[in-house]
């Protein structure tokens, strides 16, 4: 895996960890972290993908070792930020994954670039629009501890602590601006939607109601006995769901699958 650390337009920083090139003629994954965390939420999931795809996860402005930038930033902003990183990469067509936050990121990257997404993975989306404050989410989030891994809550607290209280809270206040419900009808990709069936944050009527606005064809794939952090307790089922987007892709729209 390659570290390359881009300066972007608008002085921001973004460090990408490549596996492969984007000339290999292998299809492009781009992952995209959640709030607070680096791309080491990937870390399970990128080498089982790496055999077959060209990849690319990140540590986004102001997580894990890219700088805080000088200004706030908006999930759009974010997403311009993978966008232009993904251009300076020689990337062309690809897939998005994104997990939790990462999920906004991701919608934003197809309604940015809907001419070269070919398909979206959606993880432990937020915000559900019927649990839209702070503490909402927060209580969420503190359940969704209790259900995780030892080894993944220590992971999450390490990359927080990294990323600091205070762009976390500038993040935090992008993330609830950000209508995910309203956005994803603009996208006319194969999109699946991934959450695990012990997942607090992501329940399963938002997640079905996610995959239903979805412009183009969509599934919902709820995993069995995992909760929030799926890239790292379940990297096969993320997997799997970047295979059922060329799925996706032959048939013709209709009303979103459930599977488990």
């Amino acid at each position: 895996m390659q570290k390359i650390t881009l300066t972007l337009g608008d002085g921001g920083q973004l460090v990408a960890y490549e596996s492969g090139s984007a000339t290999d003629g292998r299809p492009t994954v781009a992952l995209l972290h959640g709030i607070g965390m680096t791309h080491l939420t990937w870390a399970r999931v990128q080498p089982l993908l790496a055999p077959t795809h060209h990849v690319v996860s990140f540590d986004l402005p102001g997580f894990g070792v890219s700088r805080d930038p000088s200004r706030t930033y908006s999930v759009e902003q974010f997403a311009a930020a993978v966008t232009e990183g993904l251009d300076r990469l020689g990337v062309g067509r690809h897939v998005v994954v994104g997990h939790s936050m990462g999920v906004q990121f991701a919608i934003e990257t197809a309604r940015q670039r809907p001419e070269v997404t070919d398909g979206l993975v959606l993880i432990g989306p937020v915000v559900d629009p019927l649990r839209r404050t702070v503490g909402m989410q927060a209580r969420d989030l503190a359940l969704d501890t209790l259900r995780e891994p030892p080894r993944v809550n220590a992971r999450v607290f390490i990359d927080y602590l990294r990323g600091g209280v205070g762009w976390y809270l500038v993040a935090l206040r992008a993330m609830m601006a950000y209508p995910t419900d309203e956005r994803v009808g603009s996208v006319r990709c194969p999109v699946v939607v991934l959450r695990g069936a012990l997942d607090s944050v992501a329940r399963h009527d938002w997640a079905l109601s996610l995959a239903a606005s979805a412009a183009g064809q969509a599934r919902l794939v709820t995993v069995p006995n995992v909760a929030h952090v799926l890239p790292l307790t379940a990297p096969d089922a993320v997997v799997s769901a970047v295979h059922t987007l060329r799925e996706l892709a032959r048939t013709e729209p209709s009303a979103p699958d459930t599977a488990s």
